[in-house]
């Protein structure tokens, strides 16, 4: 039997992997709860540069403020690498991609699609769960889709895998109990914050934050992730 080992940290980086834990909850808890509380100016400020139209209804004014906000915590977290910790963006699987990292991606989704949409077809049928948030969408332009694609990729997967289970395995100096906290953090906040009912987060949830977990371990690349998350939200966010 081989044992698995990991390159770990001296103890002052193992310091900031803590901190970073924090920041990662941090950055998790503080972008739903900013949002009510920014949306006035932020609203404002998509209106001045032609973003948003002039009348948006409620709805509009706190969903377009939630995607701003969590851009800002996407650039919140990259400099607080840099400046905080300065470390390098590699310190966040942000690493250029080998071909394996891009068959890793692109077969982790395959995955995703057999199993995850197979057992949500199989127990709920096509369109969207009732009870999820994800109905919002039907409204939405191929570009706003395309956009909202985009921000969950990128956004989650910097939090979950490049901060959250990378810095778990430095403290930890092993890859796979950060796999499975990252895999149950990320399956319950979306059960948790309403974007997802019972039947989808036991199915797509479930699988999707498996393989995504699975990609990354294998890889140790966000960009890899990214591209494999992009792909499993294709199918929940065109409501097929």
């Amino acid at each position: 039997m081989v044992k698995e080992v990991v390159e770990t940290k001296p103890a002052r980086h193992r310091g900031w992997g803590a901190l970073s834990l924090l920041m990662a909850l941090a950055l998790t808890y503080s972008v739903p709860a900013l949002v009510p509380v920014l949306a006035n100016p932020v609203t404002s400020f998509l209106q001045a540069i032609g973003i948003l139209s002039d009348h948006p209804t409620p709805f509009e004014r706190v969903f377009a403020t939630g995607q701003v906000l969590r851009w800002a915590a996407v650039i919140l977290l990259l400099l607080y690498v840099l400046v905080i910790e300065r470390e390098s963006l590699a310190s966040l699987g942000l690493r250029a991609m080998k071909r394996k990292d891009l068959w890793w991606a692109l077969g982790g989704a395959a995955v995703f699609i057999v199993f995850g949409e197979g057992l949500y077809l199989l127990l709920h049928g096509p369109g969207f769960d009732a009870n999820s948030g994800h109905g919002m969408f039907l409204a939405f332009s191929i570009v706003a889709k395309i956009a909202i694609l985009l921000n969950a990729a990128v956004y989650e997967e910097f939090l979950f895998r490049g901060l959250l289970m990378e810095r778990l395995i430095r403290l930890t100096g092993r890859t796979w109990p950060a796999a499975i906290v990252s895999f149950l953090v990320f399956a319950g906040l979306h059960y948790l914050s309403g974007s997802s009912g019972l039947v989808e987060t036991l199915t797509r949830i479930v699988v999707g934050s498996a393989v995504l977990v699975v990609v990354y371990a294998r890889t140790r690349n966000t960009y890899a992730a990214i591209i494999a998350h992009a792909i499993c939200d294709i199918p929940g966010i065109l409501g097929w």
